[in-house]
């Protein structure tokens, strides 16, 4: 969920929305906490209310294989981060499948495909002639 930094724009009031910092003039991923506002912290670029940031970087989660993650932003919000939290997170689940299970579930993808009627049978050249010449009929009706 990191933001482009080339990606900025006017500050409205002070304030940004997508949880940036407004740093002269212009809304930018925060870098450090004093360019948030106040009750906020920056963490991985995002300005996040400080009572929902358990951790600022993965050094602060106490799990080794564990990510400080950031939820994603509010929607009709102003600042985009009332329900923003910054939590440590471990990756768990799932495994690389075998190169013959990624076979079975691609054919069984490609049994459940339906062809698409209005190209069935016909190359796109003649689907473009057929459409010019019903756009034709119907200008001549």
């Amino acid at each position: 969920m990191l933001q482009e930094e080339g990606d900025v724009w006017p500050c409205a009031e002070g304030a940004c929305s997508m949880a940036r910092a407004c740093v002269d003039d212009v809304c930018v991923p925060c870098a450090a906490h004093a360019e948030c506002l106040e009750a906020e912290l920056c963490v991985l670029g995002a300005c996040v209310l400080t009572d929902q940031a358990d951790c600022q970087s993965r050094a602060d989660c106490s799990e080794e294989d564990a990510f400080c993650i950031l939820s994603g932003f509010t929607a009709m919000d102003p600042r985009g981060n009332r329900d923003m939290h910054a939590t440590c997170l471990l990756p768990v689940g799932g495994k690389e499948p075998t190169p013959e299970e990624t076979e079975a579930a691609i054919a069984a993808l490609q049994a459940q495909a339906k062809p698409n009627p209005s190209a069935a049978g016909s190359a796109p050249e003649d689907r473009a002639l057929e459409l010019l010449r019903h756009a034709r009929e119907n200008e001549a009706k």
